[in-house]
């Protein structure tokens, strides 16, 4: 459970404030023997040497150099001042040997210099010859060069040079002029080659350069191929070939031919056209439509033929037509268009225009009927735009060709044509082949200079109405016409290869004359030594002082957790074990001994120390304990026997361990201790510390209960059929950056949700979610229905017990499964993790609040969270029937004709809740055999506020009609009344605002009979049944006439019989009355 932590000590509080803080430094002198001999010896060397104040070094090390540099300086005086005196002594011995030195160099340099004027005179003159002989070479090699250029070589050697630049500039520009030149000829006989090399090769010659070699060539040639002659390559028209296929382009498909083909083709004799072939049958896609075949392959291109305008003779039927295409290698291209007049027997996949088909993508009629063509419009293309023939064969008798025009061609028709225009017209004289490919008797041809792209058409017209079919053929070898060509001789030109010979134009250098070098004697001079200069006397002084070492020990103090991590500054889990480390610092060398060590170190209050491990973790030291967290350490005997075991040596003291552990939450924990120094001679030095300190989080787990949008509805009422959605969150936010060990990570964590079992069904709990930021973590954790802590495993129920939470009853609880990953996870990066679940209320508990609680266990620790409270009010409604002076009349009688009032008293809905109203119904089930409905009204019950479709609040006040809120059913059959409010408007009436409404439902008595009635009121599914109510109906009972008495004697008993009698007749008619609540009259 949560612990606040107590407040820290004075004198803990002081010790902080004094942190980081040191008393006066210790001074130990130093002893210097070599100091004070060289202080005497440079005394005695005449010296003048001053003792100054003693100087204190932080180590004995610095006060030893210290001493070293002063003997050296005070060595460097003496030696100093001994140098001085036995120089003065040896300038004077040197100045003497230089006088007489000076003397005897003045003598040798004289007769020296007699020597070197000789010696130059001698060599000027060797030189001038020289040169001499060297001028003449000169000038001869000189005059050579120029001769080269053809100039004359003059001796002046500037005239020369500009001679021979001036030459050289223009020999320059004339061989510029002369490449360009040559260049240009060069130019010009390539060109010349590659006019020959063309014409040569145009003939299939092959040219080699060689004037003579190529002349023989060409007169070769023109002797074999010059003149006039015949060229038989040259297409004028064109023929099939062996590779003539067709193609449909559009408009048709190809197909097995009817069985009748042969007939219409080549008669039923087989006595024409016994060229023609039935590969290519194609059915025309639309009887009259057209069909566009590309004929491939042929000698000279592709053509396309088109066929359309089909036409039948008048008395013909026609439901298809086809044309039959043919070709006759070398020969023409045959046609032959025929029509089905029906009747035929479909066979295959889908035809044309509905009738079926038998083959390829169209089908074909195997059994048509033949049917009588009249005509058939064709259109030629060429593919080649050079045709200059053009043929159309086997016009047969009386058939008419209507051909368009070729511009330019020249017609020629066989003997059985006559021609009109553009109209040629067969006689009944024989007929002719298709593709026999001549221009026979029953041809025409056309015949154009210069051949052209050929696009012409013509109609085919049979005169007859009893033609089976129209057949024809297009080119063919009389379209190829022998072409004579007149060939030119050809003829090539010599070339003549041009030359250049450029002028030298090398850069000639001349050489120049020599000049004879003079030569001048070398005057030497004495070299005269210097007198040394005599050094004056020095006085010479030195001071030195006394060394000592001062030392002012430095600690530190520092916390780590039981895994030895540093956790300084950092946040650790409440429990967890915190040590203090305390680092005693280094004693100098040079050092004084000590007579005792003292640790003060006053503890944060909320720490408790374990003293035994502490003990035992520092077994050389004494612990005093005052209690109140302060506590004093000593070094012990042997501690301080290491400590003055060698004073010349550095010693580091040792490290104390301080072991304990944190107790609060939110906690705050700084620790700062002092140590005091006591020297042999009395001397008393204080330090602290620097105050390393930690925290602890606090932990409070959140608990919500929610509405289904998320909104919260603690302590609002609520319905009985609600089902209460709660939110819980394990709050991890505060331990962020959290360092723990791992034995306090293996206390592990946990979340327990305490329900109000008296009012939740705990069985009915449904985990909707457990999440962390935007994953879901519910892998993560054991989930574990408790009914009671007793029921736990002893680990989770010593978890439990040691966390100091106390759940009541049953309750859920979620472990983690991983301690480690979990903590890593979501501790240390402080991520919340939320629970989302829901439980339903006991349907027997029907009043009362509904408190639910949670609680979280980290490292062990138990914290409580916040409660939730609903209300759960309970329901009522009453139900009434009042007279037409509003009067109740439950249990009354009514008579017939009577209006009467059923006032249905609704539940009035507190404010404050945590739903919003989408129900609120009447429904009443009313006598339609006794009573005769009227009509209802409907009144606020209290003062209530809703909000317009303007946003306006609006205010309605108790007794205001609400029937304009309202929806209402009457089943005049069943007498079903129900009436509710309308959705919008229970949704505008704030949850702050209560509210209720009575509903008052007039009826007329129309017939005699015991009538109960009671109603239901819905509000947001929950029904609430009314009281009951009920009148009564029936007539008056007749009046009986008088009977004859029979007397009796008065013995005292007739007026008890008069009594009983009367007894009688009051019990009577109560039981006619109750007799009539079953009983109609």
């Amino acid at each position: 459970m949560t612990e606040k932590q107590p407040e820290p000590t004075a004198e803990h509080v002081e010790m902080t404030n004094n942190a980081n803080k040191a008393g006066k430094e210790i001074v130990t002198p130093v002893e210097t023997p070599e100091l004070d001999k060289a202080v005497k010896k440079a005394k005695d060397a005449g010296v003048e040497v001053t003792e100054t104040p003693q100087v204190a070094h932080n180590t004995l090390a610095e006060a030893k150099a210290d001493e070293k540099k002063q003997v050296k300086a005070i060595d460097e005086a003496k030696a100093e001042k001994v140098e001085n005196t036995e120089a003065i002594k040896e300038a004077n011995d040197t100045n003497a040997k230089i006088k007489q030195a000076n003397k005897d160099e003045v003598a040798r340099v004289k007769k020296l210099n007699e020597d070197e004027q000789a010696r130059v005179k001698k060599q000027n003159e060797d030189e001038q010859a020289r040169v001499k002989r060297i001028n003449e070479q000169i000038a001869k090699d000189n005059k050579a060069k120029m001769a080269t250029l053809g100039l004359t070589y003059t001796g002046d050697i500037e005239k020369d040079k500009k001679a021979i630049a001036d030459y050289l500039n223009k020999a320059k520009l004339e061989n510029q002029n002369g490449l360009k030149d040559f260049e240009e000829k060069k130019r010009q006989a390539k060109a010349l080659h590659d006019k020959n090399r063309a014409i040569m090769a145009a003939k299939g010659l092959k040219y080699t350069g060689v004037w003579e070699t190529d002349k023989a060539t060409v007169a070769k040639w023109n002797k074999e191929n010059a003149g006039e002659r015949t060229v038989t390559t040259k297409e004028t028209g064109l023929t099939a070939t062996s590779s003539t296929t067709f193609e449909v382009v559009s408009g048709a498909s190809k197909v097995t031919p009817p069985a009748y083909v042969q007939n219409v083709i080549q008669g039923y004799a087989r006595n024409t056209n016994l060229d023609a072939k039935f590969d290519n049958v194609f059915l025309f896609d639309y009887k009259t439509g057209t069909a566009t075949i590309k004929v491939k392959n042929t000698s000279h291109g592709d053509v396309t033929l088109s066929f359309d305008k089909v036409t039948p003779s008048a008395e013909s039927g026609f439901v298809r037509s086809y044309v039959a295409l043919w070709a006759a290698e070398d020969g023409g291209i045959g046609y032959g268009v025929f029509i089905s007049a029906g009747a035929g027997e479909a066979n295959g996949g889908g035809g044309v225009d509905g009738q079926g088909g038998g083959y390829g993508a169209s089908g074909a009629y195997l059994n048509d009927r033949q049917g009588w063509i009249k005509q058939v419009a064709i259109g030629v293309i060429t593919d080649a735009n050079d045709v200059s023939e053009v043929t159309l064969n086997d016009v047969d008798s009386n058939q008419v060709i209507k051909a368009s025009t070729i511009n330019g061609a020249k017609i020629t028709t066989g003997k059985n044509i006559t021609q009109s225009g553009n109209t040629f017209t067969a006689n009944d004289s024989a007929q002719s082949q298709s593709t026999a490919g001549v221009l026979d008797s029953n041809g025409i041809g056309w015949s154009l200079d210069k051949g052209q792209k050929i696009n012409f058409s013509f109609d085919h017209i049979n005169s007859s109405d009893t033609s089976y079919s129209i057949v024809g053929g297009i080119f063919g070898r009389a379209s190829q016409k022998e072409v004579k060509e007149k060939v030119n001789p050809i003829s090539i030109e010599p070339v003549k290869e041009p030359n250049f010979s450029p002028k030298k134009t090398d850069p000639v250098e001349l050489e120049k004359p020599v000049t004879p070098e003079e030569f001048k004697p070398k005057e030497f001079k004495p070299t005269l030594k210097p007198y040394v200069k005599v050094p004056n006397e020095m006085k010479i002084s030195v001071e030195y002082h006394k060394t000592a070492v001062k030392y002012a020990p430095k600690i530190s103090k520092g916390v780590v957790n039981d895994d030895n991590k540093d956790i300084d500054g950092k946040l650790v889990p409440k429990g967890s074990l915190v040590n203090w480390t305390l680092k005693t610092g280094l004693l100098k060398a040079g050092r004084e001994a000590m007579t005792a060590i003292e640790l003060n170190d006053p503890l944060e209050s909320g720490y408790k120390l374990d003293e035994k491990a502490t003990a035992k973790a520092n077994p050389t030291f004494e612990f005093t304990h005052n209690g109140k967290g302060r506590t004093l350490i000593k070094f012990g005997a042997s501690e301080l026997a290491k400590v003055n075991a060698n004073l010349d040596k550095d010693y580091v003291m040792p490290q104390i361990k301080l072991i304990g552990t944190v107790l609060n939450d939110n906690g705050f924990y700084n620790n700062t201790y002092s140590m005091t120094l006591t020297t042999k001679s009395k001397k008393k030095y204080t330090v602290t510390s620097n105050t390393p300190k930690v925290k602890t989080p606090g932990s409070k787990p959140v608990k919500d209960v929610v509405d289904d949008k998320g909104v919260s509805i603690n302590g609002k009422s609520v319905l009985p059929t609600t089902e209460l959605n709660y939110k819980l969150t394990q709050n991890f936010s505060h331990y962020k950056g959290v360092e723990a060990s791992k034995s306090a990570i293996m206390k592990n964590f946990a979340l327990i949700d305490d329900p109000d079992e008296n009012a939740l069904d705990t069985s009915s709990m449904k985990l909707k979610s457990i999440m962390a930021g935007n994953k879901d973590v519910t892998d993560l954790l054991e989930m574990r229905h408790v009914l009671s802590k007793d029921a736990l495993d002893d680990k989770l129920r010593q978890m439990v017990i040691d966390s100091g939470i106390s759940p009541v009853g049953e309750f859920y609880m979620w472990v983690a499964k991983d301690p480690q990953k979990f903590y890593e996870a979501y501790l240390k990066k402080g991520l919340d993790i939320t629970y989302n679940l829901s439980f339903k209320i006991k349907k027997t508990f029907t009043q009362g609040d509904i408190v639910n609680a949670v609680h979280q266990i980290d490292f062990g620790n138990g914290y409580a969270g916040n409660k939730v409270v609903n209300h759960l009010p309970k329901p009522e409604v009453h139900k009434d029937v009042l007279n037409a002076k509003g009067d109740s009349i439950d249990g009354k009688r009514v008579q017939l004709g009577d209006l009467l009032t059923y006032k249905l008293e609704g539940w009035v809905i507190p404010a404050n809740r945590g739903y919003d109203l989408w129900e609120y119904r009447f429904v009443d089930s009313l006598d339609v055999e006794h009573d005769e409905y009227q009509g209802f009204t409907i009144k606020a019950k209290k003062d209530f506020v809703f909000v317009d479709a303007k946003g306006n609040q609006k205010a309605i006040k108790a007794g205001d009609d609400l029937k304009a809120y309202t929806e209402t059913v009457y089943n005049a059959k069943t007498g079903l009344f129900e009436t509710r409010f309308t959705k919008e408007f229970l949704a505008s009436i704030p949850r702050t605002s209560e509210f209720g409404a009575d509903a008052f439902v007039e009826v007329k008595r129309i017939k005699h009979g015991e009538v109960t009635n009671e109603y239901t009121l819905f509000v947001n599914g929950t029904p609430v049944l009314s009281n009951e109510v009920k009148t009564y109906s029936f007539p008056d009972p007749e009046p009986k006439k008088p009977q004859p008495k029979n007397e009796l004697p008065n013995t005292g008993e007739g007026s008890s019989m008069l009594g009983v009698a009367g007894l009688i007749m009051s019990l009577a008619t109560v039981g006619f009355v109750v007799t009539m609540k079953r009983k109609e009259i």
